[in-house]
């Protein structure tokens, strides 16, 4: 499915709300080729607008404003000056926003303090929400791990915590999750119902990621080189410098909001029946995941390792 119809797709859902944005900012003194002005606007619906390096609060603040408004105010400080100087060329902006109400809502009434415990064996106390429902649930020997899935209104769309058998095994998951053979979409594969007793923490985590080293890391290490070709983008010679990403996402009793923004910064080449539940206690470090099943595309994807963490930042 292309980038266009796919958007199309997961925004005019029903039950969920999405929100999908593009947007190129130029430097006036930076030539765009017609084509490519023209194939973002149609196949992106990508806004743009001027670098202004002598705005009076910075360039910047034309920007966040514009994520701030794509995200719900999500993402308010997307850009901290100074990010843009008289060296970028061309930034291009993505934001993401999405809002999905559980099929089944958690009673805030139930919602009591208990402990999660680190991967160090440190506990901490938080709070968690709770149920007892009915669950796609998989238990994978392989992987070590156990996966529910939690629908929203819109049951296409779902919430997935993969919780590692120890305590201390979640590093040891995302090894194989990293690995670039590794095929994500078995973790969702062959899942079956379970009457589950549900423990999940309340959380609100922001992140603010660094996707250089990744990047490089994906065999992407090329468009950070002075040997790059954007030859569609302009006649002028352009490497990428930074790829940058901010993400929020809050779990809560009534569902999940999520929101990211990434930015990519060009430079010049220099059934209910008396079954007793099993207990599914996401009470140490998990991963998660928000998940389009019927296009099998992960919208978002994280980890939970410490209540006490609300912000990271990635390098």
């Amino acid at each position: 499915m292309a980038y266009h119809d796919l958007i199309h797709d997961v925004t005019e859902v029903e039950d969920m709300q999405f929100l999908v944005a593009n947007g190129m900012w130029v430097n006036p003194k930076f030539e765009l080729h017609q084509k490519y002005k023209e194939d973002l606007a149609t196949l992106y619906n990508a806004a743009s607008g001027t670098i202004d390096l002598n705005a009076t609060l910075g360039t910047e603040a034309a920007i966040n404003e514009w994520v701030a408004n794509q995200t719900m105010n999500k993402i308010t400080s997307f850009l901290p000056p100074p990010k843009i100087d008289s060296s970028t060329l061309l930034l291009l902006i993505n934001a993401l926003y999405v809002n999905g109400t559980w099929m089944s809502k958690f009673n805030p009434s139930e919602t009591s303090k208990d402990t999660f415990q680190l991967a160090t064996g440190g506990l901490v106390e938080t709070d968690f929400m709770t149920q007892t429902s009915y669950f796609e649930v998989k238990r994978s020997v392989v992987m070590d791990v156990d996966v529910i899935r939690i629908p929203f209104q819109n049951k296409r769309f779902a919430f997935y915590v993969a919780l590692p058998k120890s305590r201390s095994g979640l590093s040891d998951f995302e090894d194989v999750f990293s690995n670039p053979n590794f095929d994500v979409n078995i973790l969702f594969k062959e899942m079956k119902p379970e009457k589950i007793h549900l423990k999940l923490p309340k959380f609100k985590l922001v992140a603010n990621i660094n996707l250089n080293i990744t990047l490089r890391f994906l065999i992407m290490s090329i468009v950070f080189d002075e040997i790059a070709n954007f030859a569609g983008i302009s006649d002028q010679q352009v490497r990428v410098s930074d790829v940058v990403q901010k993400a929020v996402i809050e779990i809560n009793e009534l569902g999940v909001t999520a929101a990211s923004a990434t930015a990519v910064k060009f430079v010049p080449t220099s059934t209910w029946e008396e079954d007793e539940p099993t207990d599914f206690i996401a009470g140490h470090p998990f991963m998660f995941f928000l998940r389009d099943d019927n296009n099998e595309l992960i919208l978002f994807h994280g980890r939970f390792s410490d209540p006490n963490i609300t912000e990271i930042i990635i390098e």
